[in-house]
This record gives structure tokens, sequence and C-alpha cells, in this order.
């Protein structure tokens, strides 16, 4: 018979010794799981980056452009803050603005706005100035095609005394473009003033505006904002994939639509700006002209904006009813766009397609308008 007290070691030697390495094996297996599972990774983020790759390379091959200003053919080139600087563009410069819908010369008087120079003032002459932001600039369209540059010529015709400058930059609020007028009123000694307000956007340019002077920042676009702007006029793919479906997913709250709650957020803020302004032009001198957003004046629009949020129809027109408030309260006179551009049918030949700036057709409607109300008032 075999010794028991033998076999008893022999087990509990075994024992041990698969004790011993197991752990080692555990760690092995371990170790190796880790090394696929990292392999599969890096494998899945070389491919995805190899994708984007060879997705960029075909949107540039395919002429899709980065939006932006383009000088001599390079670009897009950032534009400068708009305020104290004057207008936003790099003074003196020539170039294009391109986007996807459109490309358009641009030219840069040395103040920073796409305009002619300014010249000494004859005698007898009389100035009129056009605050704002891109609408005013004329984004999309080609500089003699403007509503201001229209309301030019046409009073131009009328009373060869009169000039009609313009003083619109991009991404500009009512409180930047009162820092923009302070800095060239000398120079452009305006006898009176058209402040262009565009509900789509100035309610929150202004309020980004006076969070960044509190905070004595340089920039007054928010973050977010600005960082997705980067990438879109930088990588071509970005801009591409932002036009054909992820613009839909980044903004719940469509432009220029606002409750009472939303509007009592951003009203006191803009308010502000707008007795800036008021202490630095005569009341007799200033002019509102409201640029309402796209759901105000088609009505197809705000039918499925309605639809949609399920927002009454007394939230429509808040933001206009807001600011004749206040125009009237000051005694300054307000001339409401609206109706002109309600004459546009169908809506889409005054707006392109993947910007919400107006066509030269929606300028020709605002022109022929204001032209309308200048000759009634004066």
């Amino acid at each position: 018979m075999p010794d028991s007290s033998n076999t008893a070691a022999t087990i509990l030697i075994s024992r041990r010794a698969r004790q011993d390495r197991e752990p080692a094996i555990t760690f092995r297996a371990k170790f190796g799981r880790r090394k696929l599972w990292l392999f599969r990774f890096a494998a899945m983020t070389a491919g995805l980056l190899v994708a984007l790759m060879i997705g960029e390379v075909a949107v540039r091959l395919a002429g899709w452009p980065a939006p932006g200003f383009y000088a001599q053919g390079a670009g897009p080139i950032e534009l400068r803050l708009p305020g104290k600087n004057g207008g936003a563009f790099p003074p003196g410069a020539r170039g294009e603005l391109r986007h996807y819908d459109y490309s358009v010369e641009c030219d840069v008087n040395r103040y920073g706005f796409r305009d002619s120079e300014i010249t000494e003032r004859r005698p007898g002459e009389q100035r009129i100035g056009i605050l704002g932001d891109s609408f005013t600039v004329g984004i999309g369209v080609e500089a003699a095609e403007r509503f201001a540059s229209l309301f030019a010529a046409t009073l131009r015709e009328q009373r060869p005394n009169v000039t009609v400058w313009n003083l619109g930059a991009p991404n500009c609020g009512t409180g930047c473009e009162t820092d923009m007028l302070e800095a060239v009123t000398k120079d452009y000694d305006l006898d009176q003033v058209v402040l262009a307000f565009y509900s789509g956007n100035d309610l929150q340019d202004n309020e980004a505006w006076l969070e960044a002077q509190s905070a004595n920042q340089e920039h007054n676009i928010p973050r977010f904002v600005s960082g997705r702007t980067w990438l879109r006029e930088h990588f071509r793919l970005a801009s591409f994939l932002w036009v054909n479906g992820i613009r839909a997913w980044t903004s719940s709250e469509p432009e220029g639509v606002y409750t009472a709650t939303s509007l009592n957020r951003y009203w006191p803020n803009t308010e502000r700006q707008l007795e800036r302004l008021r202490q630095i032009i005569p009341a007799g001198s200033l002019t509102i002209l409201y640029l309402p957003a796209r759901p105000e004046w088609d009505d197809r629009a705000w039918q499925d904006i309605r639809n949609h949020l399920q927002t009454p129809d007394v939230n429509r027109f808040l933001t206009r009813d807001a600011l004749s408030r206040w125009a009237k309260d000051q005694g300054i006179r307000f001339v409401d766009v609206t109706p002109w551009l309600h004459a546009c049918q169908p809506a889409t030949r005054c707006i392109f397609s993947t910007d919400p700036h107006w066509t030269a057709a929606g300028h020709r409607l605002v022109a022929d308008g204001l032209i309308d109300y200048w000759n009634k008032q004066n």
C-alpha cells in the first residue's frame, strides 16, 4: 500500500505550486486583455482620424468653402474685435467674403468698415451714419446691393448734399456699436444716426458684451460660440457637417423667439446699452431701424415654430414691442422693417439657404421702405 503520509504531502505541495502560479497566470491574462483593449482603442482612433482626413481632403477637392474673410486669396482671416478699435475688418484690406452660398468682394476703409474712405466735410453737407451688425455690413451681397448703399444712392440723386456712411460690424450688438460710434464720431461728424437693431441676436450680443466688460475681457463672444465658429472656419469637413445636419442639433431656441421670461432676462442689459447710445446722440438725431428675425416677418416660419414649441402668438413680437416702447418713451423715431420683409413671397427669395442673412432682394425691400419713410419724415 502507498504511504498515506507521502501522498498527503505530495497533494499539499501540488496545491501550493498551483496557488503560486495562479497570480502570475491571472496577471498575464489581465495584462493581455488590457493590451487588447488598448490596441482596439488605438485602432479605432487611428481609423477615425484617417476617415476625418479623407473626408477633409474630399470636401476640399469638391470646392466646399470655409466661411470667412479672405484677403488676396488667403484665409479665412480672423476678424478683429469691433468697438473701440472701430469696425471688425482689417483696416485697408481688400478681399472676399466667402460662405456656402456666396463669394462677394469686400473693400475695407482705414476704420475697419466695409465702406469707402471718409472725406472732408463739404459746406452744407448732411451726414447720416447707419450703425449695425452683419445685416448692415451686407454679408452675402455686393457692397452696392446693401440696403444702406441703395438708400445712399437714392438720397444722393434726390439731395446731393446728403451722404450716408456704413458703420456696420459682424458680431456686434448695441454695446459694441456704441463703442464703435464713440471711436469714430469725431472723424465722421454725423448729423443723423440710424441704429439698425437685429432682434435675432442683438439681445444676446449685448449680454455677452456686458459680461466681458465686467470681467475686463477682450472678447465678447461666448467661448462655445467662438470655438464652434473657429472649427467651422478652419476645417471644411466641420462646416460641411454643420450645414448638413449638426447645426439643427446645436440650439433648441429659434433665433429671435423669446418668452416673457427669457426677454426679461436679456432686456435690462440691452436697455442699458441703448441708454449709453442715447447719451451721445440727441433724441432728434437718432432713428431706430428694427430688423426682425425671420419668424417675425415670415408667417410660415412662425407657424412651424408655434406648432413645434407650442408657443402662443403673443410671443411673436415681444422684442419689437419692448424696443418700440423704449423709443417712444425717449422721443426717438422707431421704424419697423417687418411689413416690408413680409411682402417677400416666397420668403426664401430674400434669405440664403444656409445663412440667415438677406439676399439682394431682401436688401432692396428694406431700402425701398427706408427711402419712402425718410422722404416723408424729412
